[in-house]
């Protein structure tokens, strides 16, 4: 729809049957998912014909798994084929709002609960927890311990994943200094 100054307004919508086959992946800051092609886009938006300066999008995703992650080199003791298997419908959503050109935002949100890692089987056969722990070699070497997740939703607030302090646990490398070590007399040390 085109106004007298030139502005136009714009809105679509699609939509697509899923296949099945296909896999992307949608990472944030502190969670990597693995999606399906978009299921569903809307987008309604205002400008010139070829540029819309302000607008909405918004991107619908069936999710397969959900990942935690952090930000640096880790390890951890999980791997993608302890996921539970089947497609979560429409569980992710991404809204792009751009009020101008110049700052877009990107807002994330679960819909659903996704599949998450199984935590590996304990020597007793509970769950055990799991495990992120930062060997980047760069800040402290933190790690994070989560909970099973039976009970418990992921969320996700400003793109990250949130998880109750309740079902999680600070961990961290042994203390121990893996470099060597050069022993320097001085006065307060010599014998």
């Amino acid at each position: 729809m085109a106004e007298d100054s030139g502005l136009r307004r714009v809105a679509l919508r699609a939509s697509r049957t899923p296949d099945g086959g296909v896999v992307n992946g949608y990472a944030l800051e502190n969670l990597f998912l693995r999606v399906s092609p978009a299921r569903r886009i809307a987008l309604v938006g205002s400008g010139t014909p070829n540029r819309l300066s302000e607008g909405q999008a918004s991107v619908v995703f069936d999710v397969r798994s959900a990942s935690p992650t952090l930000p640096r080199p880790y390890a951890t003791n999980f791997s993608f084929d302890r996921f539970p298997a089947g497609e979560v419908v429409s569980a992710l959503s991404a809204v792009v709002t751009w009020p101008d050109v110049r700052s877009p935002k990107v807002q994330s949100t679960l819909n659903a609960t996704v599949p998450m890692p199984d935590p590996p089987v304990v020597g007793n056969g509970d769950r055990g927890m799991l495990y992120l722990l930062d060997v980047s070699g760069r800040d402290d070497r933190l790690g994070v311990a989560l909970a099973p997740f039976e009970g418990v939703a992921p969320a996700l607030e400003d793109n990250r994943l949130v998880w109750p302090m309740t079902a999680m646990a600070l961990t961290m490398l042994p203390q121990v200094l893996w470099e060597p070590v050069q022993s320097i007399d001085t006065p307060l040390t010599s014998p």
